[in-house]
């Protein structure tokens, strides 16, 4: 039986030879991780409550503890998000192909609540694939807690990328939004939703680019996603000394929804704010 890791980064040794991507942004790219060889020995086999795929033993043992122990009503293939402006996105886009393992599974945003409620859709089966709609009284109770949010706007400094570090070869750089307005949405939705409490860390809302496996990395990193932004800025008209920032317009949250751990999050509704009302 092949042994395979759940969260092994998704993106091929050739993923970084973007046609489109400049050469310096081609070059000198994050390896990919080597191919998995075929195990010639047998595991023991379990189903976990909320997977949709049989585990081996030893993928469960890649699989982070606070996945497996997660409450029943809560799922990690559910999420409150923010997703930036189609008009924003290509230089997002274009690091993440490169630097970011998750970027056939997520599309660039900013987490609200997650992991979100594992029954706060409805899966309908088509010969497409699944079809995920939001139940109503989900869409109500997020309605509710946005209902006095007003839209405000933000931006994506990218001449100053932070960075989180998970472990000594473990780093993820990302995003910091400018506006303190998005707190203020985290705590009226989480507010709301008093039961999804799962991740009691401060919140810090982030938007993912890649990852590196070390401090240089980080740097190096960190110079791409200046040079990506400010050539795309320069292309699309900034002015020569403008800040090096994406600007984005926050008016609605949505809710997205994967069928499995392997598969891409849909968008499954979209809440306007200081709109809808319950």
């Amino acid at each position: 039986m092949i042994s395979e890791v759940v969260n092994a980064p998704v993106f091929a040794a050739n993923s970084c030879q973007d046609a489109n991507a400049p050469q310096w942004l081609r070059a000198d790219p994050v390896p990919a991780p080597s191919a998995r060889k075929s195990a010639t020995h047998h595991h023991r086999v379990f189903r976990h409550p909320r997977a949709d795929t049989t585990l081996t033993s030893t993928m469960a043992k890649q699989i982070p503890a606070h996945i497996l122990k997660l409450p029943a009503h809560l799922s990690h293939k559910s999420a409150l998000v923010l997703l930036p402006p189609s008009d924003i996105i290509a230089p997002i886009e274009l690091l993440r192909r490169v630097y970011d393992k998750q970027f056939d599974r997520w599309p660039p945003h900013i987490n609200l609540l997650y992991p979100f409620l594992a029954n706060a859709c409805v899966r309908n089966k088509q010969d497409g694939g699944t079809q995920y709609t939001l139940k109503n009284e989900i869409r109500m109770r997020i309605a509710r807690a946005v209902q006095d949010i007003a839209p405000f706007h933000m931006s994506l400094p990218a001449d100053a990328p932070s960075a989180f570090h998970h472990s000594e070869r473990s780093y993820s750089v990302w995003l910091r939004p400018t506006t303190q307005n998005i707190q203020g949405l985290h705590a009226a939705l989480q507010t709301e939703f008093y039961e999804v409490n799962h991740d009691t860390r401060p919140f810090t809302p982030h938007l993912s680019v890649g990852q590196t496996r070390s401090q240089i990395g980080v740097e190096k990193l960190n110079a791409k996603v200046e040079k990506t932004v400010s050539e795309f800025l320069s292309k699309n008209g900034a002015e020569e000394g403008s800040p090096i920032a994406l600007d984005w317009p926050v008016d609605r949250v949505c809710v997205i929804e994967r069928g499995g751990f392997k598969d891409r999050f849909q968008v499954v509704a979209e809440i306007e704010l200081e709109k809808e009302r319950s």
